[in-house]
């Protein structure tokens, strides 16, 4: 078969032609079937412990003391904001630093937090 035609492997009992032009393939959709909905991936169990892959982290911010990241999960449609203790070891929140120095960040927090005990 030469570079430019893609030989199918079909039963010899179907009557059709087995050799066609490469210039009709097509990568599969993600969607193949319109409104079908792809269930979310299955967590990875670590040690006994459920996780999930973290696509991209989307924003930080501080509530009461406490960092939080907005967290695109893969394969799950709605991002989630989640604490810093439920992403230990995330590449993503490297790559988001670097992209967004002035964010929220573990050392403000850490100093906003001494500062408080220096107050009281």
């Amino acid at each position: 078969m030469g570079t430019h035609a893609y030989e199918q492997d079909i039963p010899d009992t179907v009557r059709k032609d087995r050799v066609f032009p490469i210039s009709l393939l097509h990568l599969a959709a993600d969607d193949p079937l319109p409104g079908q909905i792809q269930p979310p991936p299955l967590p990875v169990v670590i040690d006994g412990e459920e996780e999930w892959e973290v696509e991209e982290i989307l924003d930080s911010r501080r509530v009461r003391n406490q960092l939080l990241y907005l967290v695109r999960w893969r394969g799950y449609p709605d991002p989630t904001w989640e604490s810093e203790d439920n992403l230990a070891e995330v590449e993503a929140i490297d790559r988001f630093y670097e992209q967004h120095p002035e964010k929220p960040h573990p050392n403000m927090v850490a100093a906003y937090r001494a500062s408080q005990e220096l107050s009281t």
